[in-house]
């Protein structure tokens, strides 16, 4: 994927955001959890550019799946709440293999996915989780002054 594409919230700065934090009842891959997800919903969560934040001079990337605009009117996002690396493999590296894990809430990695509307008014029950296999979404905002807020809030 070529192009980086951020996602801007429609919120004033002053204002929390409301976020809900998806968490798997098992341990399932992004490729098995979005087919089930996609399978019980009339809209379908697309692949689009990973989420990209820098942390002490070195990049991580999160999944991030969204309902395409203009979609049955809804747009949502989930973004992975672990990081993921590329590796590119170096003769000259030692620790080739080592794969450093990020979380945007470290004090919460037990959570999977952040379920993020656009649209401030969207009730996150529209979408039909799989059952048995998603814990009930909870809700919680993002204040204003929280680092995930500014990084979303301030790439355009």
């Amino acid at each position: 994927m070529a192009k980086e594409k951020k996602f801007l919230l429609s919120f004033d700065d002053e204002d929390p955001v409301e976020v809900g934090l998806v968490r798997l009842v098992k341990d399932l891959s992004p490729e098995q959890f979005f087919f089930k997800l996609n399978n019980d919903n009339i809209f379908k969560f697309k692949r689009s550019e990973d989420l990209k934040i820098e942390f002490f001079g070195k990049e991580y990337s999160f999944l991030q799946m969204e309902i395409p605009e203009n979609t049955f009117h809804v747009h949502f996002r989930m973004i992975a709440n672990k990081s993921f690396e590329r590796l590119e493999k170096t003769p000259n590296s030692l620790f080739e293999h080592a794969n450093e894990i990020v979380f945007l809430f470290e004090n919460q990695q037990d959570v999977d996915y952040l379920l993020i509307s656009e649209n401030a008014s969207e009730d996150f029950s529209v979408i039909l989780l799989p059952e048995n296999l998603v814990f009930p979404i909870q809700k919680i905002f993002i204040e204003p002054n929280e680092f995930i807020y500014q990084y979303i809030q301030n790439n355009e």
